[in-house]
């Protein structure tokens, strides 16, 4: 029997060697900018675009 690890593994480059990137924007900013920023990081191949709901969250999470 193979005992598999629960815990999943992660690593900061993706598999071509390149680096995993994200943005993380808090709620500073009107919602168009916002949306500036993630098509930004979008084109420029970001991993991921994080919107935070307040300034006193210290995360921001997406159903």
């Amino acid at each position: 029997m193979t005992r598999t690890s629960a815990t999943p593994t992660y690593s900061a480059t993706h598999t071509n060697g390149t680096a995993r990137v994200a943005l993380y924007l808090q709620d500073a900013h009107p919602i168009r900018e916002g949306m500036q920023f993630a098509q930004y990081a979008e084109q420029r191949g970001f991993e991921a675009v994080w919107q935070a709901e307040s300034r006193l969250v210290r995360e921001a999470t997406v159903p």
